[in-house]
């Protein structure tokens, strides 16, 4: 008859597991207490020792100084310091353009690959938008894909002409997605200017007034003009020497 293993473990085999698990939590609970008194006495030594300073001449106050920051530097050694790291954010870069209807606007676009592996970077364009309206139209990518060895640096150029579909004087938002291992995108700005000749604009109809009070003890108010009104008739000499008539020197 062939001999099956038991399934049943040995006794003292789990006896020793046990102990040897109770031991290791038992150290970790006295490592945490230290830790812990450690980070409560840490104020307490460094108000009684600038108190002790204060009491000693200059030269022991200086020693004494010296010998609290080596013991608040050990104390400080003896906590569990673990270092943190943050993680780059999603917009990878920002692209800013200005343009006018009718021009194109084209960047370039670096990726450098830190990974010890071969990347294919695909890149997704997303609609231009204006106050939640999108466009039919997104970023003109010249390649939709491209491969970068470890270490090595790859571009892309991404562009926009500015056509009839983009309004003058707005500000339009898009991205590019930019897919490896993981996602990151490439946020675009596009402000169209205003394709007029309009240098500047202002009112000017009748001449305004402004209300002023006539002194406190009168109780009064009274208004004046804020330009001199000008004189029918009344000339004046321009830039270049001649007569304008009708304008106040």
């Amino acid at each position: 008859m062939a001999c099956s293993e038991s399934s049943v473990s040995n006794p003292m085999t789990q006896a020793s597991q046990q102990g040897m698990q109770w031991f290791t939590d038992y150290t970790k609970m006295n490592l945490q207490m230290a830790q812990t008194a450690t980070q409560m006495l840490t104020p307490v030594m460094s108000a009684w020792m600038s108190w002790y300073q204060s009491l000693l001449p200059s030269q022991l106050s200086d020693l004494t100084k010296s010998t609290s920051d080596t013991l608040m530097s050990m104390a400080k050694s003896a906590m569990c310091d673990i270092p943190s790291t943050t993680c780059p954010p999603k917009c990878a870069c920002d692209i800013d353009w200005s343009a006018y209807p009718g021009e194109i606007r084209k960047s370039t676009v670096k990726i450098r690959n830190t990974s010890k592996d071969s990347i294919e970077y695909t890149f997704v364009g997303k609609p231009f938008s204006h106050c939640g309206k999108a466009l039919d139209l997104i970023p003109e990518i010249n390649t939709q894909s491209v491969t970068a060895a470890p270490g090595e640096t790859v571009s892309v150029v991404i562009g926009v002409t500015v056509g009839e579909q983009f309004q003058s004087g707005v500000a339009y938002e898009s991205e590019v997605l930019v897919r490896g291992k993981y996602e990151r995108c490439i946020k675009i700005k596009l402000s169209v200017a205003c394709g007029c000749d309009d240098a500047c604009s202002f009112d000017q109809g009748d001449i305004p007034y402004r209300v002023r009070p006539d002194n406190w003890y009168k109780h009064f108010q009274c208004s004046e003009p804020c330009f001199e009104a000008i004189q029918p008739g009344r000339t004046t000499t321009g830039v270049n020497g001649t007569d304008v008539a009708g304008v106040k020197s």
